[in-house]
């Protein structure tokens, strides 16, 4: 469909949004456990609101064609983090996805609190490159303390040249080719929480849905 990302505004409709955004704050979330992510997700939509999960998938096929993609939902929560260099995300590929899709679902955004497409420094380097070091941390592993964390966060992201910031807004979807380098900019002010529905995109000729049932 396209070589990097594309940016759509007004993703939902007024009504389908006010039902997205009344579902980030009343959901039940879980922790990271042995997971490469931050904050804490809803179970996947197809689950937890098969509803919201079909009014989702409906815009996204309206995007990105229809029968062409099965796709994997979460609403996920991020709350900021005090030391200012674990307050961003981890540069990194989302592996085997065709597309990943980020739908911004703060009322009032901190524009920060967006997301940040990369490259390697180096072509050698590895994206993906100590990720279990950040799942071990992500899934409650105590040996790893926050000051650790910020300081390898810094080292891995340092590695890589940002080329695009985009801000978070108000029902602002981010389609982007999920072999792109790319993490959360920022989790915002100490005590902000950033909610977006996370949406990974795989190809139907390559994939079954047993994933996702």
């Amino acid at each position: 469909m396209f070589d990097d990302y594309f940016i759509i505004e007004n993703f939902f409709s007024d009504e389908d949004l006010l039902k997205f955004v009344d579902a980030a704050k009343h959901f039940y979330y879980e922790k990271a456990h042995d997971t490469n992510h931050p904050g804490e997700r809803t179970k996947r939509l197809k689950i937890s609101s098969p509803e919201l999960y079909q009014l989702a998938n409906k815009t996204f096929e309206y995007h990105l064609g229809k029968d062409k993609y099965l796709f994997d939902s979460y609403i996920q929560r991020i709350q900021a983090e005090e030391l200012s260099d674990a307050n961003t995300g981890w540069i990194h590929t989302d592996q085997g996805v065709e597309y990943t899709i980020v739908v911004y679902l703060n009322e009032d955004p901190d524009p920060k609190t967006g997301t940040t497409l990369s490259k390697p420094k180096l072509d050698v380097y590895d994206p993906n490159a100590n990720l279990k070091f950040r799942n071990r941390y992500y899934g409650g592993d105590k040996t790893i303390s926050k000051e650790d964390f910020a300081f390898v966060t810094k080292k891995h992201n340092d590695r890589f040249e940002d080329y695009l910031h985009i801000e978070n807004k108000f029902n602002r979807a981010l389609i982007f080719n999920s072999d792109i380098p790319h993490k959360q900019t920022s989790f915002g002010d100490l005590g902000n929480i950033r909610y977006t529905l996370l949406t990974f995109a795989y190809d139907k000729t390559k994939a079954d849905d047993s994933w996702i049932i």
